[in-house]
């Protein structure tokens, strides 16, 4: 077995936390399928809040970012942030990665950056409000709230928790797939959303197949379903419950309790295969 294992002595069966192999991810992380990594989950109070201009980011000023979940003012990476003197890089962006609610507006457009294929980094992305900043008083009709547009590589956008905008939103890119099979208009109560994407390009592209094919995807991974066709467990949609779950009936598959590997229900007593040593009704750590 690997889980409990350094990770330099095996490869994790089920998901990485820090250098350890883990059953499941702890209380206050969930496992991302992107690398099967153990990753935080939002912060609920207080808010980490960071303050923005609307002065495009750059290597530098993303920094601020790091660790907050709310935004006071825009979020904007145009083609100066890719190209500058400081220009930013893919690693740069997952300083974006906790954030959950934006003010301003969200402007990623003309990216030349062949590794940036990807809106990884948004998923916790709840709302962006489109509120009217200081510099610009006044709200011109055809400024989008959210505008992803015109970036050379990219290929997903996994607003998956997208659920609130204040205006008109844009999904537009050459090689941007998948956005047009999500019903936005109901996702996002009637907000406005433009969709232009290359039908050719991603044709040959479907949904995971654990994806409900009615609500659509953002992506080709089963974490990147809106709702899932069977099973969910830690975001991410599966045949059946497994590892370190059991089912009970409803979607959601249920983590086991601690000291189990896998299990049938909540309890140390429902423990199939244990992490300790099982005698009589009592768990006894191994040492």
């Amino acid at each position: 077995r690997s889980d409990g294992y350094s990770i330099h002595v095996c490869t994790c069966k089920y998901a990485q936390d820090g250098e350890e192999c883990v059953g499941q991810c702890p209380e206050g992380k969930w496992r991302s399928l992107v690398d099967n990594t153990c990753r935080p989950c939002v912060r609920s109070l207080p808010e980490q809040l960071c303050r923005s201009d609307t002065v495009p980011l750059n290597s530098t000023s993303i920094v601020q970012f790091a660790n907050c979940n709310l935004v006071e003012g825009s979020v904007i990476i145009n083609f100066q942030s890719w190209t500058g003197p400081d220009r930013i890089t893919t690693a740069d962006l997952e300083a974006l990665d906790e954030i959950v609610t934006i003010t301003g507006r969200l402007i990623i457009r003309d990216s030349p950056d062949t590794n940036f294929t990807s809106l990884d980094m948004f998923r916790r992305l709840a709302e962006v409000k489109g509120e009217v900043t200081l510099r610009r008083r006044r709200k011109r009709a055809d400024d989008f709230v959210i505008e992803i547009d015109n970036n050379t590589a990219l290929e997903t956008a996994e607003l998956v928790a997208l659920k609130n905008i204040g205006g008109p939103m844009k999904l537009s890119g050459g090689n941007l797939c998948y956005v047009d099979r999500v019903d936005w208009n109901s996702r996002l109560g009637g907000s406005q959303v433009t969709v232009d994407i290359s039908d050719s390009a991603c044709a040959d592209k479907p949904c995971h197949s654990e994806c409900d094919e009615t609500e659509g995807c953002l992506g080709p991974d089963s974490d990147m379903c809106i709702t899932c066709k069977n099973k969910e467990f830690d975001r991410v949609c599966i045949p059946t419950c497994q590892g370190a779950s059991y089912d009970d009936g409803s979607v959601q598959c249920k983590p086991c309790h601690e000291n189990c590997y896998t299990c049938s229900g909540p309890g140390n007593h429902h423990c199939i295969d244990c992490k300790h040593m099982f005698d009589d009704s009592a768990l006894i750590p191994l040492l």
